[in-house]
């Protein structure tokens, strides 16, 4: 039997105590697989197989694809927002300087 990382750990204990984070930390840790498009019983069956344990159903998976594109945004640095939205505002306005704002 291979040791336990860490992380599988860290998702193990979340699990048990049932924690409100879990979903999320299970997506961060196993995004690779979320980017795939699996199906839900396919992605329980090789998480929990990965983990050891028949910890995730499928309602995790659906809780997880529903909030998981939100997730990503929080994730982005706020400068690289502001530069993109910096970009968006100029492309709109072609250039020229706001004369609406003091």
């Amino acid at each position: 039997m291979e040791p336990v990382s860490s992380t599988k750990e860290l998702l193990l204990m979340l699990y048990a105590r049932k924690d409100v984070k879990r979903r999320r930390f299970l997506y961060m840790h196993y995004e690779n697989l979320f980017a795939q498009y699996y199906s839900m019983g396919f992605l329980v069956d090789l998480i929990n197989q990965d983990l050891g344990k028949a910890l995730v159903a499928v309602g995790d998976i659906k809780y997880i694809r529903a909030n998981a594109h939100r997730w990503k945004l929080e994730r982005i640095p706020q400068d690289v927002k502001n530069t993109d939205d910096e970009r968006q505002i100029q492309a709109d306005t072609n250039g020229a300087q706001d004369l609406t704002v003091p």
